[in-house]
């Protein structure tokens, strides 16, 4: 079972929203059976220095392989997408900012990073 890994950045650009996601297409060698995502790092910054940062920041990440994909080929949860190629898989990485009374409002703008790892077994 040969392995193989790929390590990328995303980067959020400045923005108010509470919740975003962007994703990457990573090409490997050959076709992969199965593949896993993990989160090596992450850098947020918020640009409201008053800002009481006592409610909490999620950051979440995944892997999509062909296995998402409709019966058409086309990517079931990112419309307009390229579908993908036996040996590609799609890293998605979400932020997400949540208020301490969950009401969903975020006063700061913000930006940053996050920096992952897709490990993958391949055929």
């Amino acid at each position: 079972m040969p392995i193989d890994f790929q390590q990328t950045t995303l980067t959020f650009p400045r923005g108010s929203l509470k919740r975003r996601s962007l994703y990457v297409t990573l090409t490997f060698e050959k076709e992969i059976i199965k593949a896993s995502p993990m989160l090596t790092g992450f850098s947020i910054t918020l640009d409201n220095k008053i800002y009481n940062f006592r409610d909490r920041l999620q950051v979440d990440t995944d892997v999509l392989t062909k296995d998402f994909e409709d019966r058409n080929g086309l990517p079931v949860d990112l419309p307009g997408a390229a579908p993908l190629a036996p040996n590609q898989v799609r890293f998605r990485a979400d932020v997400e900012m949540v208020d301490s009374n969950f009401q969903g409002t975020i006063a700061a703008e913000w930006e940053g990073f996050v920096q992952g790892t897709v490990l993958v077994e391949t055929v």
